[in-house]
């Protein structure tokens, strides 16, 4: 039975041996809406704004201005989601699983990760914590009083801050060195390391500039 529904731009008739009885379309042969069994499609006449399809999902804004809004408690992504232009997120976002084990990775040139500080605080860093959500380290511009220094901290008890390197540690500014000692337990130097020169650990303790 080819009997189908045909929309004239008035009304809605019946129309026996209709065309294609897995299609709809609108008349307007500018701004079709149509329907299949595998597609929900929508074209403006100047190109398709958005795709329901058993193979993809796609949207479109008139001139790549207009926004896409997703008010959902939560919205779920399978798969892998690729961003061509700037995103913007207003709250929190996580990325977590217990089971898959996510990474985050960011493939990029210069400046691939940026953290800017908002308007109106002081203190802004990178934190984290244990599987018990209490935190064990961060770095960043932590301390609001004084957002001028960079603190790297490590917040467990008896913890340690190491930095392990297979070559030389230049440090590019001032750095005081007051009594440490080298691994033999013989002074090894006491002073100040002036800016642009280079620090040397010896069995992780320092040892001396030049």
């Amino acid at each position: 039975d080819n009997t189908g529904a045909f929309y004239d731009g008035g009304e809605i008739i019946t129309v026996s041996n209709f065309p294609d009885i897995d299609k709809i379309i609108s008349p307007d042969t500018l701004k079709n809406l149509t329907i299949t069994n595998t597609n929900l499609s929508y074209y403006d006449g100047t190109r398709t704004r958005f795709v329901f399809s058993s193979s993809n999902t796609i949207f479109y804004s008139p001139d790549g201005t207009n926004n896409l809004d997703v008010n959902n408690g939560l919205t779920t992504f399978v798969g892998d989601v690729t961003f061509s232009d700037d995103v913007a997120f207003n709250d929190n976002v996580l990325i977590t699983s217990d089971d898959l084990n996510p990474s985050f990775n960011i493939v990029g040139n210069g400046e691939a990760f940026r953290i800017q500080q908002a308007q109106g605080v002081n203190g802004f860093f990178m934190t984290w914590y244990d599987n018990n959500s209490v935190r064990m380290s961060y770095y960043g511009h932590g301390q609001s009083s004084n957002q001028q220094h960079l603190w790297l901290v490590n917040e467990m008890t008896d913890g340690n801050l190491i930095l392990d390197s297979p070559g030389i540690v230049d440090v590019q500014t001032g750095f005081m060195a007051d009594d440490y000692y080298s691994g033999d337990g013989t002074q090894g130097y006491t002073g100040s390391c002036g800016s642009g020169t280079t620090l040397t650990i010896k069995d992780g303790l320092i040892t001396g500039c030049s």
